[in-house]
């Protein structure tokens, strides 16, 4: 279920970016926090290191910019 939320996310904006879409992005996002939220901390972190890279992909970004970035760096 978490993985077709990530999907569903990172397919958002592909579209013509219109408002419906930013709207129902950050609907998205919050429902995404709220389930996170009952995962067991191992398994929150990774599923918020997925649904940060969908966002940044969704709103724009490039992938290879966050390529290898992890919690663990500083």
């Amino acid at each position: 279920m978490l993985d077709l939320d990530i999907q569903e996310l990172a397919r958002l904006t592909t579209g013509g970016g219109d408002l419906e879409n930013f709207e129902r992005l950050f609907t998205k996002l919050k429902e995404m926090k709220d389930k996170g939220a009952m995962l067991p901390h191992e398994q929150r972190k990774l599923h918020a290191g997925k649904v940060a890279e969908a966002f940044w992909v969704a709103v724009g970004g490039d992938r290879d910019e966050i390529e290898g970035l992890s919690s663990d760096e500083h």
